[in-house]
């Protein structure tokens, strides 16, 4: 029992150390493999990320929220883990799957106009150093550009 009750003061002392860094997400540089079939649609993205700190950290399957403009679209699941390289700046493959709930080509289209495109992600990441777990709140926007939007319902097929 002493050896267990030591196990775990180690690894609590050792959790409390270790410093985490923002990772930065840099941007896409690449989506493929795009099948899909009624609201749901499957694809990789090939995302730039720096990882800044001295430790990999793998992204464990988790799911968001997204939103265009304040109005729900459904939801993006990363279905495989995602390693990222300590110290690197990177482009990783991510195997997604988005549930379109609330998609409105309409809205698309008039938040076009207005040339105001906002998507919003929201929700809860897990990701981890191998010992360590840890749940991070992400509530992110990115504006879009109309070339982006173009691309996006050519890649939908819309």
């Amino acid at each position: 029992m002493k050896q267990i009750s030591g196990i775990l003061l180690l690894l609590f002392t050792l959790s409390s150390c270790i410093q985490f860094e923002q990772v930065r997400f840099l941007g896409i540089s690449n989506v493929s493999n795009v099948r899909k079939d009624g609201k749901a649609i499957d694809l990789d993205l090939d995302l730039r990320v720096n990882n800044p700190n001295t430790y990999n950290i793998k992204v464990k399957p988790s799911q968001l929220d997204v939103y265009l403009n304040d109005s729900r679209l459904g939801i993006i699941h990363l279905n495989e883990r995602v390693k990222l390289k300590k110290k690197a700046e990177n482009v990783y493959t991510a195997k997604l799957t988005v549930e379109l709930d609330g998609f409105n080509v309409l809205a698309l289209a008039k938040s076009a106009l207005t040339g105001k495109v906002e998507l919003n992600f929201k929700g809860k990441i897990k990701a981890g150093n191998g010992l360590i777990t840890k749940s991070f709140d992400i509530n992110e926007k990115k504006a879009l550009d109309l070339d982006v939007i173009k691309n996006l319902t050519k890649i939908l097929d819309f």
